[in-house]
């Protein structure tokens, strides 16, 4: 499919609408975001709906997606002031009369690109920083969440300014709409695709930010709060039918904890997910709390990952292609270099490799590609700073799983095949803007225009000499 005309008329005017200056006004920027907090409000049920529609998303997930966009709106709404204001840089010796600053400038028009597992957050939280930080935007939703797209579509069209802000649903890929001249691109989803959209955007030298999956590892140590880490495990690889990138990928356990964890683990889903079926049996396909795979495809993928480790199955397993249903499932897995340990599963299917210690799981990790986050649950200093030290990843999460993603201010993004850049409070407004380094002279002693400025006499190198001796010795005494 190529791309309309319309799109390129659209960002088009998107360019010269920015050139106006329409977006650099504070206020502006403020009353847009407030529309955006507003149709959390306003809409709240609307969206709610569409996305059951799509999805069969617990209600209550959605409602988190909800509450954190209305929260993530006024975070930039009351800090935009500052945000935008830059910081003062210190004068050294030789630019003691100047005034040094770090100013954001917006880069223009810029293309976000959001997926469809957690479809509120991920396209309203960059838009929200990349509003703040002054730039126009296309705004690309997700076709895998028809309902909710259409819906998101309407609102944001309706309520914020059209010249500047404009939404897709149309399903061009990524690679397509990144040919056109945006002054930056923010995507989220696949490594595959992301590799593609780098490709596109290098050739033209177009910034991007890249948020990526990744196969997060976990490392359970035998000093652990077994039954505490079991829970949160489960509650993350189950929460959104474990459709989220930083989800537990799989978990390496000590051996003298393996059966308790894996026993703790298959108890905790039955605890969060078990509903009492006439003749007193127990199904978890009833509850209401675990969400369903986003389609047919996507559940067939995962049905063929159970089928080829039938034989490893401790518990689950069980699957429904028509109701897109994949039973939380827990893997017993002995090959550390198998695919579902290499590979992101997407799914609520957790494998779980018995190791002798802490470095076997760091060897294991460290010999495969950067995750977005490593997970680890110990109460030893040592094993935490071992993985402090010699792991590598966008993140590391200790002694906690879903909540690692909650604090406002705290940067998240991936490294290597996980992504590149950082969002989440400030870091998103800074994600959407470009530094500029602003040297501002009060005036110049004619000392040190006779300094700089050729030709050059024993005395002014003398003098250079001198200045240079100070600034060393500055520099040390602060080292």
């Amino acid at each position: 499919m190529s791309l309309k005309a319309e799109f390129v008329d659209i960002l088009a005017r998107q360019k010269n609408v920015f050139l106006s200056g329409k977006t650099l006004d504070i206020d502006f920027r403020r009353s847009q975001i407030q529309k955006v907090a507003d149709i959390m409000v306003n809409h709240r049920q609307d969206l709610i709906d569409a996305l059951c529609s799509d999805f069969k998303k617990p209600v209550l997930q959605i409602k988190t997606e909800i509450n954190c966009i209305y929260s993530k709106a006024y975070q930039a709404i009351n800090n935009l002031q500052k945000w935008a204001a830059g910081v003062s840089i210190p004068n050294d010796m030789v630019t003691f009369n100047a005034h040094l600053s770090n100013v954001p400038q917006p880069y223009g028009s810029v293309l976000i690109i959001a997926p469809w597992n957690f479809p509120i957050i991920t396209s309203l939280e960059p838009l929200i920083g990349a509003i703040a930080a002054g730039n126009t935007i296309v705004l690309k939703l997700s076709e895998q969440v028809p309902a909710l797209s259409a819906k998101m579509k309407q609102l944001i069209e309706t309520n914020l300014d059209n010249e500047c802000f404009s939404v897709i649903t149309e399903p061009y890929s990524g690679e397509q709409l990144t040919q056109l001249d945006f002054d930056y691109v923010f995507y989220t989803g696949s490594t595959e695709i992301g590799r593609k959209i780098y490709q596109t955007v290098s050739k033209k030298l177009i910034p991007v930010t890249l948020e990526l999956g990744g196969s997060c590892p976990c490392y359970v140590h035998f000093d652990a709060d077994i039954d505490t880490a079991a829970k949160r495990i489960a509650h993350i690889k189950a929460y959104n039918a474990g459709q989220m990138c930083f989800t537990v990928n799989h978990v390496f356990v000590h051996k003298k904890v393996a059966q308790d964890f894996k026993d703790a683990i298959i108890n905790a889903w039955k605890s969060f997910f078990n509903i009492v079926i006439p003749f007193f049996r127990q199904d978890m396909k009833q509850s209401p709390d675990l969400g369903r795979i986003i389609s047919e495809p996507h559940t067939e993928r995962l049905q063929a990952i159970i089928e080829k480790y039938k034989h490893q199955i401790v518990f689950g397993g069980d699957t429904d292609v028509s109701d897109r249903y994949v039973q939380p499932t827990l893997i017993s897995c002995n090959d550390p270099n198998s695919e579902i340990i290499k590979h992101e599963i997407f799914g609520p299917i957790l494998p779980v490799c018995t190791v002798e210690d802490e470095h076997e799981a760091i060897n294991i990790i460290e010999m495969h590609q950067k995750p977005l986050k490593i997970f680890l649950f110990s109460n030893s200093a040592t094993v935490i700073d071992r993985f402090l030290v010699k792991t590598r990843s966008g993140g590391l999460t200790i002694n906690e799983g879903f909540l690692c993603a909650a604090p406002p201010d705290l940067p998240f993004g991936g490294v290597g095949e996980s992504g590149m850049g950082r969002y989440h409070g400030i870091e998103t407004f800074n994600t959407f803007s470009n530094y500029r380094a602003i040297y501002k002279e009060k005036y110049r002693v004619g000392l040190l225009d006779n300094l700089i400025y050729p030709p050059f006499t024993p005395r002014e190198e003398a003098l250079i000499d001198t200045f240079e001796s100070k600034q060393y010795s500055r520099s040390c005494n602060i080292l």
